[in-house]
């Protein structure tokens, strides 16, 4: 995340996803949205999950997990607010997730038991914290954005790490070039949480970039990491670039110099990009989709795909980034969610969507692309995913089951715009259709209200395996002023 653009941290600490520095004048179109304290937008790294309750309806909520359903046990302690940016599940059925406090505070890595308690016999309390940002600004505390379970009952995180940068002058003031980036940190644990030394430099790989922007798992143990490069002051922004690392932590030079210009997008500055996010493909590869915005009415899509050794692959229209040059919406904002990766080659993106010539001005849509980086229209049917506003009206997290069925959690609408008290998940079909046997507040959906915790999950992660289905984000209590807490949920799925 990066610390020069979207607003910085509410007082409830729920901060909105962050991106370039030069896009400001695309997000402040979008500021109705972040009006309200509960919004986020994440994109979200997912994986499976073990566990699931005895419900029979598929999409209630597994009240055997932590208290009746939800599960802030990870952060119980911490006053400040907080947050959970990722999620997964391991083999045995513990749950994952990372996040971060606020104003200022720390990264949380943090594991749970099939309940929804605490594990204990993981670092202090079932939680690790990344040490306190030395800035004041909120915004710079250090975010966990990934987390990845490994087959030894450890497991890698991944956190956005803001640091001071003198780029040139003989002085790290604003003359002489003083910026604040955001490294890649990975960091390997062992299964009680204690950092694995041969992994990295004690336990923790850095990749140096001028703004993370996103991690995915691109083989067991193996992490790809999207940034854009530091560069001299005045050259601002830059092309994205990516880094793999091994099992061990070290970087594949090989992949990365292969991969080298592949996102570049001909024809596309990059102070106009919004969101940028990859997918590992089953062969090893990786698909990357970007988001521009180049003025009202003009939202596009940039699709890159690289070969298993980092080559940009050679099927696509462009190999060096395919354009997308229809307007994705008049006057919308496209806010990425997801990537999804086919074995054929095809992928689909899922989108938070504004549009503010339409009322309401909320909705999300699922892209399909072709094998050549194209949009693919005929993949759903007429109507199908576009502009959906029943039962989630604007998508926040996003999950593709095996069978192409989405989970799609977010808010819905109503005249007045989003009803943010009123979080929910829904499914549906790999057809675009909503799947009406899901969910057990509605056709459809689940809302994500607690009674016993007295308020609302804001989603920001899903992950989901069979029978399970973890939702993570900020538990928020209805109580004026009370804090948010880092929240996990599980639902049945079939």
């Amino acid at each position: 995340m990066d610390p020069r653009t979207f607003d910085r941290p509410s007082a409830t600490g729920v901060a909105p996803r962050l991106t370039g520095a030069d896009r400001r004048h695309s997000i402040l179109a979008m500021k109705p949205i972040f009006a309200s304290s509960t919004f986020v937008l994440l994109a979200s790294l997912v994986a499976g999950c073990g566990g699931g309750g005895d419900d029979t309806r598929t999409g209630a909520i597994d009240a055997s997990f932590g208290s009746a359903g939800l599960s802030v046990a990870a952060a119980e302690s911490i006053a400040r607010g907080t947050t959970a940016w990722a999620v997964a599940g391991d083999a045995v059925g513990r749950v994952w997730a990372t996040g971060t406090t606020s104003e200022p505070g720390n990264a949380i890595h943090a594991r749970l038991r099939g309940d929804g308690l605490a594990d204990g016999t993981f670092g202090t309390g079932g939680r690790l914290l990344d040490p306190a940002s030395l800035s004041t600004n909120a915004g710079e505390a250090p975010s966990g954005r990934g987390v990845f379970p490994l087959a030894d009952e450890g497991a890698l995180f991944v956190s956005a790490q803001y640091r001071a940068s003198c780029f040139s002058g003989p002085s790290c003031g604003i003359a002489g070039g003083f910026r604040t980036v955001t490294d890649a940190k990975v960091l390997r644990v062992d299964g009680a949480g204690r950092p694995v030394a041969a992994y990295g430099a004690s336990g923790v790989a850095t990749v140096p970039f001028e703004i993370f922007l996103d991690a995915t798992s691109i083989a067991p143990g193996e992490v790809a990491v999207l940034g854009e490069v530091q560069r001299l002051a005045g050259q601002l922004p830059a092309p994205i670039v990516a880094a793999r690392l091994d099992t061990v932590g070290r970087r594949n030079t090989a992949w990365e110099a292969n991969a080298s210009g592949a996102f570049d997008c001909p024809g596309f500055s990059p102070a106009n990009r919004l969101f940028a996010k990859g997918a590992a493909t089953l062969s090893g590869g990786l698909v990357v989709v970007q988001t521009f915005h180049t003025g009202v009415g003009s939202s596009r899509l940039c699709v890159s795909r690289l070969l298993p050794d980092g080559r940009p692959d050679p099927a696509l229209a462009n190999p060096r980034g395919t354009i997308i040059d229809e307007t994705i919406a008049a006057d919308g904002l496209l806010n990425l969610q997801a990537v999804f990766a086919n074995a054929d080659g095809t992928a689909e993106a899922v989108f938070g969507f504004v549009d503010n010539t339409a009322s309401p001005p909320f909705s999300f849509a699922v892209v399909a692309f072709t094998r050549e980086g194209r949009i693919d229209r005929a993949r759903f049917g007429a109507g199908a995913f576009a502009r959906e506003r029943r039962p989630v009206a604007l998508a926040t997290a996003a999950f593709r089951q095996a069978d192409g069925g989405y989970l799609i959690a977010g808010y819905p609408a109503t005249a007045a715009g989003l009803a943010s008290d009123r979080p929910a998940v829904a499914r549906y079909r790999a057809d675009g259709s909503l799947d009406e046997s899901f969910g057990e507040s509605g056709p459809g959906f689940t809302t994500l209200r607690f009674e016993g915790f007295a308020g609302r999950l804001v989603p920001a992660a899903l992950a989901a395996a069979p029978r399970a289905l973890l939702v993570a984000g900020a538990a928020e209590p209805d109580a004026p002023g009370s804090p948010p807490r880092f929240g996990v949920a599980r639902f049945a799925l079939p």
